[in-house]
């Protein structure tokens, strides 16, 4: 249980917002996120999920390119990553404009920022105790 609540359960929670944040923001841009269907929805939020896993620790790498660049560059990586999966999901996942991907992401991150509890009680716990 222990494993699973620290390793799996935080991806899988990502997923599932990703997932919501997809097929909502599809309903919500009138065409301009094409999915055929929910669970190309799903398999969209997946991959984009397993690559924004995979690809934060070139992004901690390249921090000094995103201090200059106010953290521009971490977005364009992440545009670029969403492009690629409307591509790799392509007849039935499409992304039709850049400003479309910029808010998808824009989106995504600011859902798994509200929705990431667990280092918010941490810190409660620790002012509790003092």
């Amino acid at each position: 249980m222990s494993t699973f609540k620290t390793i799996y359960w935080p991806f899988l929670k990502k997923v599932i917002i990703n997932t919501l944040v997809v097929i909502a923001f599809a309903g919500l841009t009138h065409g301009k996120l094409k999915i055929d269907h929910p669970l190309y929805g799903f398999l969209g939020a997946l991959l984009i999920t397993i690559l924004f896993t995979l690809i934060r620790p070139l992004l901690l790498l390249t921090v000094i390119i995103t201090i200059f660049s106010l953290g521009l560059f971490s977005l364009l990586v992440r545009v670029l990553l969403v492009y690629s999966v409307s591509y790799i999901l392509s007849p039935h996942f499409e992304i039709v404009s850049f400003w479309t991907a910029i808010g998808l992401v824009i989106t995504i991150k600011l859902f798994n920022f509200i929705f990431k509890t667990d280092e918010r009680t941490i810190i409660i716990k620790t002012f509790k105790m003092k």
